[in-house]
């Protein structure tokens, strides 16, 4: 689909016109329907959150008069002797009934002598009994004269569970207990939420004590959740609130369902369909028309291009506007214009660079003319008894030899015995002024490295470090740090020019003409290796410099000359030959 949209500038031009068009009206669509749900959400939320306080409001009420009630009752002299006695008398029911009056519509009351039930505020009569070596009367004996709230257990699981609230008295063997079970909770809270909420009360050891609501079955999931250690509200849907309902230690869950039900998302996502498709209608139309009006000088210009491509130099566009397409109408034409010049003028340059390339190929042969004269030379000079002479002719012209052979790269053994030939010439010269010494560890002789890279920095050491010094000396240095290869060379000399130092330094030595083989040498490092490698160089603090060079540490990188049985014309055993006095070979 995108390529085809991006084969056609008309297209590309309605298809991003549509969507630009569209976009703004969807992301409207959105923000509106978003910034709805977030109000509508947090209405709630607050709704929500002043119910639940109400709700645990209305519970720590009906706990606090409870415990008021158990006060009085554990105070009253009527209800106190019928304890001490065992048998309740009027009196007894008496001082019950009005003092519960508050409560027992709601909750059941109980007075117990001992363990033995003395009265209730139940109807009937019936026997019962509170043991005390577990439940209620365990924890009411630990804290006589406290109210105690816990869940009834008689050893038998039970479908009902009751909230038990009761204090143990202090000074005789009576207890006062409330009873509330799923229909007290109910009447308490009668017309405190709506059925759509679920509401859940817990102990501290998160025992359900009551639950309620349409979610009602989900919140046990909430226990189970947090004993596994898992998120308190996996499997459960809605929105959570909790309460501490006052000082008993329970803690009440109210579930709320979401604010926004399906059916009302249902019919918002059906609104703003309606409304994106009438969008979308509208903006195909005006598209459709901008799109065409635009793209039409647009394809004027491709047929154009297509008759260029063919060769068709004469093509030219007329348009009878006064925008940019215009003027790339005659930007198109003065292109044709200098392309037609610009090819005229190529097929002359090139006449020129044909006869160019024959002269550099007849230059090629100068350099083997002059190694042929060299050996001549060097055989003239041995007849008539120039050792000197032959040996520096034959140091040149193996030099000589080796620059304009094939490989771009030789071992670093080749490189020195290279530089040994050169620094014979150079000692000729300047009358054995100088040594050169190599401290190079064997396992490194075959590191790879571009031909000629270590001779025009030996030569700057010679020309320029030692320039009027009578014993001077050249160390070359070589080590391998990890991937890379250090190679430096010192000299004991005058030093180097600031200048050249911080050019160095800064990387910018072509700004320094008097140094060519250095800055050779470093745009060699660079554009062979990257920027990273090239030349370093600084003062010794007694005297002289120290230049170099970092390259990658490579091995056989291509064909060295002396892994090749012939160089130029030149066998290998010829130039050996010629170095110790056996035979030169001709270029």
């Amino acid at each position: 689909m995108r390529r085809w949209i991006g084969q056609s500038f008309r297209r590309e031009l309605f298809f991003w016109s549509l969507l630009i068009s569209l976009l703004p009206i969807l992301l409207s669509d959105i923000l509106i329907y978003q910034l709805f749900q977030r109000r509508v959400e947090r209405d709630y939320r607050i709704r929500n959150q002043q119910e639940a306080k109400q709700i645990a409001g209305k519970l720590e009420a009906g706990f606090r008069e409870i415990s008021e009630m158990i006060a009085r009752l554990s105070e009253s002299d009527g209800l106190r002797s019928g304890i001490l006695s065992g048998s309740p008398g009027a009196e007894s029911y008496h001082v019950l009934y009005e003092e519960s009056r508050k409560v027992r519509d709601f909750a059941l009351v109980e007075v117990y002598s001992g363990e033995r039930l003395l009265c209730s505020t139940e109807s009937g009569t019936r026997e019962g009994r509170l043991p005390s070596y577990f439940g209620f009367m365990r924890e009411a004996l630990e804290k006589p004269g406290s109210p105690v709230f816990c869940l009834s257990y008689t050893g038998v699981p039970r479908k009902i569970t009751e909230l038990l609230i009761g204090e143990k008295m202090e000074d005789i063997p009576g207890t006062v207990l409330v009873r509330l079970n799923d229909e007290s909770f109910s009447k308490l809270l009668l017309g405190s939420y709506g059925r759509e909420n679920s509401i859940l009360i817990v102990n501290p050891a998160w025992e359900p004590v009551y639950m309620d609501g349409e979610k009602a079955a989900e919140l046990p999931l909430l226990r189970e959740n947090l004993l596994a250690g898992r998120e308190l509200m996996r499997d459960v849907t809605g929105r959570l609130y909790r309460e501490e309902i006052g000082e008993s230690g329970l803690k009440l869950f109210y579930l709320t369902r979401p604010p926004l039900s399906g059916e009302i998302r249902r019919t918002m996502g059906w609104i703003l369909l309606w409304i994106a498709l009438f969008s979308a209608l509208l903006s195909v139309l005006a598209s459709r028309f901008f799109s065409g009006y635009m793209a039409a000088p647009l394809a004027r210009l491709s047929a154009a291009m297509r008759r260029l491509r063919h060769g068709d130099l004469s093509v030219r566009i007329r348009l009878e506007r006064e925008d940019e397409f215009r003027e790339l109408s005659e930007g198109f034409n003065r292109t044709v214009r200098k392309l037609s010049d610009y090819l005229s003028e190529r097929l002359s340059q090139q006449k020129k660079l044909n006869e160019t390339e024959i002269a550099m190929m007849q230059a090629q042969l100068n350099p083997h003319f002059l190694y042929n004269t060299l050996d001549s030379i060097k055989w003239l000079a041995k007849r008539e008894g120039a050792e000197e002479i032959a040996l520096l002719s034959g140091n040149l012209s193996r030099i000589l030899r080796k620059s304009i052979s094939a490989p771009r790269f030789y071992r670093l053994s080749e490189e020195l015995e290279l530089l040994e030939e050169y620094c014979e010439i150079q000692e000729l010269r300047f009358e054995g002024s100088f040594s050169f010494e190599v401290e190079v560890p064997e396992e490194l002789m075959r590191a790879s490295i571009p031909k000629l890279l270590l001779q025009p920095i030996v030569e700057n050491a010679v020309i320029h470090g030692l320039d009027g010094a009578k014993d001077g000396m050249i160390l070359l240095r070589a080590v391998r740090e990890g991937e890379e290869l250090s190679i430096s060379v010192q000299d004991d000399g005058k030093g180097m020019d600031p200048r050249i130092l911080q050019l160095i330094e800064r990387r910018e030595l072509q700004r320094f003409t008097g140094h060519l083989g250095l800055l050779n040498v470093d745009r060699m490092l660079r554009l062979h290796y990257g920027e990273r490698y090239g030349i370093f160089a600084k003062e010794l603090p007694e005297g002289g410099s120290l230049v170099t060079l970092l390259l990658p540490y490579q091995e056989e990188r291509e064909e060295s000359a002396a892994s090749m049985p012939e160089a130029r014309g030149n066998p290998e055993g010829k130039e050996r030959g010629e170095r110790d006095g056996s035979g030169l070979g001709s270029g």
